[in-house]
């Protein structure tokens, strides 16, 4: 999400929210497929693909 964010010139935010929700789907795909406790899934779809986009997002556009 950083690396597309930075090479985009507008919407950068967008961008970001994008590559974040598509790994969330790739993520949910994931959890789906594979056994895990639910606590991990919780924790993994809640906390790492769309906060980390924002994240990210936040990184690539700077102070503005």
């Amino acid at each position: 999400a950083f690396l597309v964010s930075s090479i985009v010139s507008n919407h950068k935010m967008k961008y970001a929210m994008g590559i974040g929700a598509f790994f969330m789907l790739g993520g949910l795909i994931n959890t789906v497929m594979l056994p895990s406790p639910i606590w991990f899934t919780i924790v993994d779809l809640a906390g790492a693909y769309v906060p980390m986009g924002y994240i990210a997002g936040k990184l690539a556009t700077g102070k503005e």
